[in-house]
């Protein structure tokens, strides 16, 4: 037999309950200083790179770069001197970073920048790879030229003349040649662009600086501007643990269901998205006169993801939808109408949660989402918390344009 009944409450003796509205104005605060927190965090530590989608954190200032976003911000660390006397790797290094300003879309981050944001010690011993990406990760370059200079001797036999018996004499003579070796990093990709070198007497270091700018210059492009990111439809399912509040908890105790959410990243700027997410909770052992519960919620929501460095992410979101409980009692049954009865209420709610996700691999998200949600039913509120661990997938949409072009090929 079906009984529907407009009260969860009045049926359980709150009939005479009602919503503090001190109680709502705690749980509304308590819920926006979360999501207003993980915001902030999020942006404080997020950084966005113009020539990949790769995101690093930092927690220095923002350096004053270019207006023009077709130069590629880049970071020159003093090349490492090897049996190279300061005077002449000094004048070396400062024809470099003199050159480097005059190379078409290359913004380098000047020596007063540099050391605003880096510690001297740091900017001194920086000569590879891990230290340029480094320390080019909290000068938001994108770029980092790093390198040595060698001074080689080298002895060689000459001819001490070209007639008569001077041209079977030999002598030895000394000759000093200066090596300079260059590497362009890609920061935010971790990868080598380029290992250039030059070679040459110190009378001709500036033949071999020219040379090494002209090859240079050739990894310097205009920067495309950034496309859009894609529409991109995403899965996930999830176990869910619910935990009641308040009046709710006296009706019943915490149970475990599964969450399942179809949503849509980048909506409608870069980062929204959009979902349906559908729970069904179930409790397995009894509370009070209550023999059987069950419950689904449906609900709409939207959000935003902050990015994070090494895949992870941040996404605070809010909505609203519908709560379905599905109750059998017995004991008030068996005293009213002698059998069992089936109650089922259907109450309006609002959520929020605030998911934490980890990239696995391409596209497979490992999620981790606690959440909030209060149901209404006149002048009284439910509430309970809920924790979802599970698996999320972003579904790759190809791009047309591209598959066009290769079958034209």
């Amino acid at each position: 037999m079906y009984i529907p009944v407009q009260n969860l409450f009045c049926l359980y003796g709150y009939k005479n309950h009602r919503m503090k509205p001190q109680s709502v104005k705690q749980t509304v605060w308590v819920m926006l200083f979360i999501i207003t927190a993980s915001t902030l965090y999020a942006r404080q530590n997020q950084v966005s790179v113009v020539v990949n989608d790769d995101n690093v954190t930092r927690k220095n200032p923002v350096i004053s770069q270019t207006n023009d976003s077709s130069t590629v911000p880049t970071a020159f660390f003093n090349l490492k001197l090897k049996n190279c006397d300061p005077e002449t790797g000094t004048m070396i290094n400062d024809g470099i970073r003199k050159q480097l300003q005059d190379i078409k879309y290359l913004n380098l981050v000047s020596p007063d920048e540099m050391s605003r944001v880096l510690d001297k010690k740091d900017i001194a011993v920086c000569s590879d790879k891990d230290c340029a990406i480094k320390l080019g990760r909290k000068l938001k370059a994108q770029r980092a030229i790093v390198g040595s200079i060698t001074k080689e001797i080298r002895a060689t036999k000459e001819e001490m003349g070209k007639e008569g018996e001077y041209k079977y004499i030999y002598e030895v003579k000394t000759h000093e040649m200066y090596v300079i070796r260059i590497e362009l990093i890609d920061v935010p990709e971790k990868g080598m662009l380029a290992q250039l070198s030059e070679k040459s007497k110190k009378n001709e270091i500036h033949k071999s600086i020219d040379s090494l700018m002209v090859k240079i210059q050739g990894y310097f492009k205009p920067v495309k501007p950034k496309a859009p990111p894609k529409l991109t439809p995403w899965l996930s399912l999830s176990g869910s643990c619910m935990v009641p509040f308040g009046t709710f908890r006296n009706i019943i105790d915490a149970g475990g269901g599964v969450t399942l959410d179809i949503g849509l990243k980048h909506f409608f700027v870069p980062n929204t998205y959009c979902k349906v997410t559908g729970s069904y909770y179930f409790i397995s052992h009894n509370m009070g006169s209550i023999k059987q519960f069950r419950s689904a919620q449906v609900s709409f929501m939207g959000g935003y993801s902050f990015p994070l460095p090494k895949g992870f992410s941040i996404t605070p979101s809010i909505g609203a939808g519908c709560h379905i409980h599905y109750i059998r009692d017995y004991e008030v049954a068996d005293k009213i109408l002698g059998h069992r009865i089936q109650r089922t209420y259907i109450d309006p709610l609002i959520a929020m949660k605030c998911e934490g996700s980890y990239e696995v691999y391409k596209g497979l998200h490992l999620i981790l989402t606690p959440g909030y949600t209060m149901f209404f039913e006149n002048n009284t509120m439910g509430s309970y918390m809920n924790i979802d661990l599970g698996m999320k997938y972003e579904f790759e949409i190809p791009d047309n344009k591209n598959n066009e072009s290769e079958m034209a090929r």
